[in-house]
């Protein structure tokens, strides 16, 4: 007999919520070094339920700056396009 750890689980999948997929247009409040840079780097995506994560520094001038929301969420260009947010302003 084999002490190995079978492959197939039998504890039953954990459904996740469905990640909210709509997105708005940028919230008013965010900032980031990138919109100082006069180049496409900023620019609202075409298409803005293809919004990806990206490897910027962002802050929130509606919290003095910080890296995290009035909400007490994370500051970045994905979530803070979210209108479900409640700091959420569209710019």
């Amino acid at each position: 007999m084999s002490d190995a750890i079978s492959p197939r689980s039998t504890e039953p999948a954990v459904e996740r919520p469905e990640a909210e997929t709509e997105y708005g247009p940028r919230c008013r409040f965010l900032r980031t070094k990138k919109m100082f840079i006069y180049d496409d780097l900023f620019a609202e995506p075409s298409n803005p339920d293809e919004v990806e994560e990206d490897d910027a520094i962002y802050w929130c001038m509606a919290n003095g700056m910080k890296n995290f929301g009035p909400d007490d969420e994370h500051v970045n260009g994905r979530d803070c396009r979210r209108p479900g947010r409640s700091c959420y302003q569209p710019y």
